[in-house]
Formats: structure tokens, sequence, C-alpha cells
């Protein structure tokens, strides 16, 4: 089989543990791939160019070579002009050999005059549509992002849209019965979106009431993110992919704080979801959102009552088998095979 090249950032994250499972997934069928990982710094002592030929040989039919982007992975401020011409430089030296992918997890910041994502918005903009005129095929986790990389790329180019997959494993087999699941919510994630969820406990006054009596078990890296307040609380640190599994799995309640158009980009709903775990979006409902949807998939603070057992079990599995429509395995055979066709 052929060789998948994956080019990704030198920094832990939700994109590089994206990108080993995709490698992961492909090894299962044979597939072998490469993960070259890629820095300002790296390319001082080996060019791009150089890493990705030497790492195709002498192959033919020429493997796909996949771009996992998100800007502030590759420099300070998201500014990556140096990705731009490494990967210019790449396209020019493969000589049509070899297919070329761009998966956009993040596209450019945007912010208020007063934070620095204002006045790094436009750059960030001419990277983003810089990086999809290379590729032969882009992919992206949600709509909006696709409208906006229609406009800058060639009207032949496939636009590949698929919300992200669990990055901490799926629940294989049917969703467990509710009854055998504990009475208690998961916060999970880095820092910053673990402390966006305690803030929206305080901010919104119906939820924390309702959370009352059951545990709060917040997992993450670094310390807590909450003061506990009313809520007892386990916080149990950085986990394993299997153990933040196993956690999910007997969990009834997931808490996240994002906005609704773009919960197919967060990997935490990807888990929630994956594990049919039943997710309420502290973040108010957003009108121009459709998968997935609120009180569908999900639901909002006022519509959030732990002791709906039936509605909870309807929704929590709605949102499972949204998931599965574009889970692990599904999400790798379709990256390889618009690979092979684009």
């Amino acid at each position: 089989m052929g060789l998948e090249i994956l080019q990704i950032a030198p920094s832990p994250g939700g994109v590089f543990d994206y990108a080993k499972c995709l490698e992961s997934e492909w090894n299962k069928s044979n597939i072998r791939s490469s993960i070259i990982e890629i820095s300002a710094q790296s390319k001082v002592n080996l060019t791009l160019s150089s890493q990705v030929l030497s790492a195709i040989g002498a192959q033919y039919p020429a493997p796909g070579i996949l771009l996992h982007f998100s800007g502030y992975g590759f420099a300070s401020r998201g500014l990556c002009f140096w990705l731009v011409q490494e990967m210019q430089a790449l396209r020019k030296s493969l000589a049509g050999r070899s297919r070329v992918a761009i998966s956009f997890h993040e596209l450019f910041a945007f912010g208020p005059p007063w934070k620095s994502a204002f006045w790094v918005n436009p750059p960030q903009r001419w990277i983003a549509a810089k990086l999809a005129s290379i590729g032969d095929v882009v992919f992206t986790n949600t709509d909006k992002h696709a409208h906006w990389l229609r406009g800058h790329v060639g009207a032949g180019v496939p636009i590949i849209t698929r919300p992200v997959f669990s990055n901490v494993g799926e629940l294989e087999g049917s969703i467990p019965p509710w009854s055998a699941r504990s009475n208690s919510f998961v916060v999970f994630g880095s820092q910053a979106t673990r402390r966006r969820v305690f803030a929206a406990l305080r901010r919104v006054p119906q939820i924390e009431p309702r959370l009352r009596g059951i545990q709060c078990i917040e997992v993450g890296s670094g310390s807590p993110q909450s003061d506990g307040g009313a809520l007892p609380r386990d916080f149990r640190g950085e986990q394993s992919g299997s153990a933040i599994s196993q956690l999910l799995t007997e969990s009834r309640f997931g808490i996240i704080d994002y906005p609704d158009d773009q919960l197919t980009k967060s990997g935490v709903f990807a888990a929630f979801a994956a594990h049919g775990v039943l997710v309420c979006n502290t973040v108010r409902r957003n009108a121009h959102s459709t998968f997935p949807r609120r009180n569908v998939h999900f639901v909002g603070p006022s519509n959030f009552c732990i002791e709906d057992n039936e509605g909870n079990m309807k929704i929590s599995t709605n949102a499972f088998l949204w998931y599965r429509e574009h889970a692990l395995a599904k999400h790798a055979l379709d990256i390889r095979e618009a690979l092979m066709d684009c």
C-alpha cells in the first residue's frame, strides 16, 4: 500500500493526537504512514522537501501527503510565513509525483481591536489562503470554514468537510444503559477549555443548582480549574486516552462551553458523543448552526434536567449515532480515498 506523509507541528495537543490516531488506524489496514514533525527551527538543517522526498523514496505510484494545519502550532501568533514557502517549494519539487492534501484544523483568529487576534487576522488569512491553493484536496471540520476556503481554491479542488473524531477512543458496540452509568458529570480538555466551563457554571445561574448532589470529575493537564464551590469535585489530572474512554463510558453527563456552529471541530464534544454521554452546552444558542442540533444531539442550560432519564438517553443516543457516521475508521478511509482520487 501507499505511504502517507503526515506533516504536523512538533508540539503536543489535539492536532498531534489526531495525526497519531490516523496513523494507528491506517496501520490496521497495513497502510504505512510516516509523521514528519516540522518547525521553523527544524527546516534550518533539513528542508521540508528533502524530508518528504527521502520518506517517499522510489515509490510509484506516489503516496499522498497530508499537512495538518493549525497556525499557532507552527509559529508565534500563527504567523507561519515560512510554512507557506516550504509547502510551495515542496509542491515544485514533487513535480506532480504526489498528491497533496491540506487539513485545516483552524483557519485564522479574530477578535476586537484591543486583542492581538484582531491585528494578526489579515496575515493569518493570507497564510490560510496560500496553503489552501497548494492542495489537490482540502479538508476542514466546519461548514463555515469550507465556505471560506471555497473562495480561495480552484473550482476543481474538492473541499471535504468532516467533523473531528474522538482522540480518546470510541465506544464499541451499543451504549450502556443509563442505569449502568454513574450520576456524575465530566469536564475535560486543555486548561483553557476547562476554565471556560467552570466560568460558565458561575455565569449561567440555572445550571449549577441542577448539578448539585452529583459529582464533578475534572480531567486534564495542569492544575484544577475550579474552586469546587457547591459541587463535589474529583480532580484526576492528566489521564491516558483509554482511562478517559473508560470514564466517559461510565458517566452520564458532560459539560462544554463551545459555540454551536463550531461543535464539529471540538474534540471534547466528539469524545462525549463517541461514548454516548449527554452533553450540556453552556453557550447561548447559535441560529446559524445546522449539525449537530441543540435539543436533538445535545442540550442547552434551559433544557438540562438530570432527572429526565428517558429524554437524556434519547438525546445521548442521537449524538452517538450521529458520531458513528464520521468515526475514526470512516474518517481515515475518506482521507485515503480523496488522496487517491483527487
